[in-house]
Formats: C-alpha cells, sequence, structure tokens
C-alpha cells in the first residue's frame, strides 16, 4: 500500500509531501545508494544511521527554513529524480544563491 500524501509538516517547512525514513535498501538499491553515498560523502560517512527520503507531491514544495546539524548532517545534498528544482541557499536577505537541479541529477557537498 502506497502513503498518502501529508498536507503539512511538523514545523510547517513542507507542503505536500511523504516522508521516510531508510535504515536498509533491497539488493538493487543497495549498489545504488551505495555510489550515491560514495559520490555525495566521499570516503567519509554522514554519520547518520538512515537516509531521509522525501516525496514531493506535484503540488508539493519546501519553503525556506534552517535544517537542524542533529537531524540532517552537516552536509547539504539533492538529488532530484522526477522533475527539476531550484535549491535557493541562503545567508541573509541580500546574499543568496538560486541553484538548478536538473532531473535525474544531484547537487552535492554544499556546506
Amino acid at each position: 500500500m502506497r502513503r498518502k500524501y501529508n498536507s503539512g509538516h511538523w514545523d510547517g517547512a513542507i507542503v505536500s509531501y511523504r516522508e521516510m525514513e531508510k535504515l536498509e535498501w533491497n539488493g538493487a538499491n543497495t549498489t545504488i545508494m551505495s555510489k550515491f553515498e560514495e559520490h555525495v560523502f566521499g570516503s567519509t560517512s554522514n554519520g547518520l544511521s538512515a537516509t531521509h527520503v522525501l516525496d514531493l507531491h506535484e503540488d508539493g514544495y519546501i519553503k525556506p527554513h534552517i535544517d537542524s546539524i542533529k537531524f540532517c548532517g552537516a552536509l547539504v545534498s539533492g538529488l532530484s529524480l522526477l522533475s527539476d528544482a531550484v535549491m535557493r541557499l541562503k545567508l541573509d536577505e541580500s546574499n543568496y544563491a538560486d541553484v538548478l537541479i536538473p532531473r535525474l541529477s544531484v547537487l552535492h557537498n554544499v556546506q
């Protein structure tokens, strides 16, 4: 059974999404995720026991927010599978960068 999309996140940062944390992957996905983790994190671990997965509904979005290092680690990475996405990295109101993440691509090493 597929999970239903949630209308909003507990902290208000995400709208129309499904979310899960994966501790283990099946055989084929293990190979893919190992390549992804090596590409993103290199030879070091991200220090987190689970992979946090978000699936946004076609009308869903992530609002501007600050992630907690406790829950997300010190590195931000974006993987876009089905559509192009824009990730805004913002220091303050006048210092920010909008980064295009084309579908089927990875943005990594954003520290």
